[in-house]
């Protein structure tokens, strides 16, 4: 009776084994997914604090260029100073 009951316990072994197996390739894939996930969601972040960066400094460059112009439109006291 016992040889006839270890064949089957080997069989279910195994079958717990590929069950495992089974398992622990599909826990990897959802770890695969969720990491690509995550790098997929810093480079949007990353391109976006970018973007952002870019538009801030295109504006601070527009109005330092108002600003010298209006500087050179101006008098020059301290050259005019000078001069005397």
């Amino acid at each position: 009776m016992l040889g006839r009951l270890l064949p089957a316990a080997t069989v279910m072994m195994e079958f717990n084994l590929s069950q495992n197996q089974v398992n622990l390739q599909s826990e990897i894939e959802v770890l695969e997914v969720h990491q690509m996930t995550q790098d997929f969601r810093q480079e949007v972040n990353t391109r976006n604090a970018w973007e952002t960066h870019c538009k801030w400094y295109e504006a601070i460059a527009r109005q330092h260029k108002k600003e010298l112009a209006a500087m050179t439109d101006e008098l020059d006291i301290f050259a005019w100073i000078q001069r005397r």
